[in-house]
């Protein structure tokens, strides 16, 4: 089960499988024998970015992931106001991920331009492997304030090239 939600249906199911696989134990919110939990694989080599920090000033911040409610970009938005507008420090924000909910998406971008940060956040969308490798490497520390309960592949990620980390998921307690 992916992302904490388990619905009536994940309940039914239940009976009828011999076992079920999560990533967490947070990840599939049943106590059931039937669960077992595997860790999530990153290869390690992989996620080791080429490209180095700038000299500049500005503290750059990645946050990776389907731009969905459920990941909270809104949260890191919101964040970034009071950092940016009311503590006056220079801060960009890359958001890599597709577009899951175009209706989120257009919130997030309406809450964006509202509040003046158009020129400080910057949406990718969908991009290869290799490129979510780069922006690990082009920022200073990555951001996900997703609280659905579950361990997020990009979290272990941007672990790999040992970047630093503000999560507000409960599960990254047991990593």
């Amino acid at each position: 089960n992916a992302h904490g939600t388990i619905n009536l249906y994940k309940r039914i199911s239940l009976v009828l499988v011999d076992k079920v696989v999560t990533s967490s134990d947070r990840g599939f919110d049943i106590k059931t024998p039937k669960k077992v939990i595997i860790n999530q694989g990153i290869d390690t080599m992989k996620f080791k970015p080429s490209v180095k920090k700038s000299a500049n000033d500005t503290f750059k911040i990645v946050s990776a992931g389907r731009v969905g409610k459920a990941k909270g970009y809104d949260v890191v938005i919101h964040a970034l106001d009071i950092l940016v507008n009311n503590k006056k420090r220079k801060l960009e924000l890359k958001i890599v991920g597709p577009i899951h909910d175009q209706r989120y998406y257009s919130m997030l971008r309406g809450l964006i331009n509202s509040i003046g940060l158009d020129a400080r956040v910057y949406s990718t969308g969908s991009v290869p492997v290799e490129t979510v490798v780069e922006d690990y490497g082009w920022s200073d520390v990555y951001v996900i304030a997703s609280t659905t309960g579950s361990l997020h592949r990009t979290t272990l990620e941007a672990m790999a090239p040992v970047l630093p980390l503000v999560v507000c998921d409960e599960v990254c307690l047991d990593i």
